[in-house]
């Protein structure tokens, strides 16, 4: 998963499981798509398969590792927008521009209409004034800079008869639309014991809390 993957914006629907992956944790992905690799998962696996092998430990002293990658999202600014008194402006141009086009004479509705509506005719006595004319920047009151930070810690190590690879991970990603993120606690624990030449065993445990805040709009 490269940097520019936005798990804030990414859904289950989209990805199922693998956003309760940690990428850190990731050893491969192999991607299977003939149909001789593919027969083994059936009509799952018509549109091809990934397989993804998580890190293991392997036969070595214990190794302790720490990974942290901080980021900032902005965002961009918008296309200029007019304000109030600009907007108002060009409608009262558009009014007169149609009634010089119709007429001055045949185009009484529309001068009644220029004249006469206390929202186009500019009347600063007009007590809704203030609310026809605001210059409010609506889009700086919903979007937001943000912040990601993700940071995994590892320990892993092995003998000749057993390995083993603990990690741990924590991210938190901001959304540039205010009331938005994804925080992610996940945990990984894979343990591997040789009995024999011909016998091997291996368990693995995982753990994954996400907690995410969505526009309303979502699921």
């Amino acid at each position: 998963i490269d940097d520019s993957f936005d798990f804030n914006t990414a859904s289950q629907e989209d990805f199922a499981q693998m956003l309760s992956l940690n990428p850190n944790d990731i050893e491969s992905i192999e991607v299977l798509k003939d149909a001789a690799s593919t027969a083994i998962y059936g009509t799952k696996g018509a549109n091809g398969v990934l397989l993804i092998t998580k890190k293991k430990g392997a036969r070595s002293k214990t190794r302790f590792t720490f990974s942290t990658k901080n980021s900032v999202k902005i965002e961009p600014e918008s296309m200029p927008m007019l304000s109030g008194n600009d907007y108002v402006a060009y409608i009262q141009d558009a009014i007169w521009n149609s009634a010089n086009a119709q007429g001055l004479n045949n185009s009484g509705n529309l001068l009644e209409y220029l004249f006469n509506t206390p929202e186009i005719g500019y009347n600063q006595n007009w007590r809704y004034f203030d609310e026809y004319n605001q210059n409010t920047d609506w889009l700086s009151y919903a979007n937001q800079n943000a912040f990601t930070t993700d940071n995994t810690f590892s320990m892993s190590g092995g003998g000749e008869k057993a390995n083993y690879r603990f990690s741990l991970g924590y991210m938190n990603e901001g959304g540039t639309t205010k009331g938005t993120s994804l925080g992610r606690l996940s945990t990984s624990l894979n343990v591997g014991y040789n009995f024999s030449e011909k016998l091997h065993v291996e368990a693995e445990y995982s753990y994954t809390d996400t907690d995410k805040d969505s526009p309303y709009t979502d699921d």
